[in-house]
């Protein structure tokens, strides 16, 4: 796990290639589940500085995708949860500990944080 103290408060690393995202179930024959494959950013898309994105941008198969992260969160009662996120076409939903969270508004993969955000 990747954290850092900022402010009193202690951040947790959540970025694509520092943590360890997963694949819930196979995507197609070519990903099967387990650890999630990162690509590097399309021409048309978003491009993160020092991460990269996470599926294929030339093979992943159309279709929903379930991504998953885990981590420990020391007091769980104090803590407050933000994810700036880009991702193509829409994030349907996002969930911490089996609760929704508000994915905010989904403006393409050309975008990242403001309003795309995970709270």
């Amino acid at each position: 796990q990747h954290a850092r103290k900022r402010s009193g408060q202690l951040t947790v690393d959540l970025t694509t290639g520092s943590a360890p995202w997963t694949l819930a179930k196979a995507c197609g024959t070519r990903f099967p589940a387990g650890a999630a494959p990162t690509t590097t950013a399309h021409t048309a898309w978003f491009k993160p500085q020092g991460f990269s994105w996470l599926g294929n941008s030339a093979a992943w198969p159309p279709g929903d995708v379930i991504l998953e992260l885990l981590f420990d969160v020391a007091d769980p009662e104090a803590a407050q949860f933000e994810l700036p996120y880009a991702v193509d076409n829409a994030l349907k939903s996002a969930t911490l500990n089996d609760r929704p969270l508000d994915v905010g508004l989904s403006k393409g993969f050309k975008t990242f944080g403001g309003e795309m955000a995970i709270r």
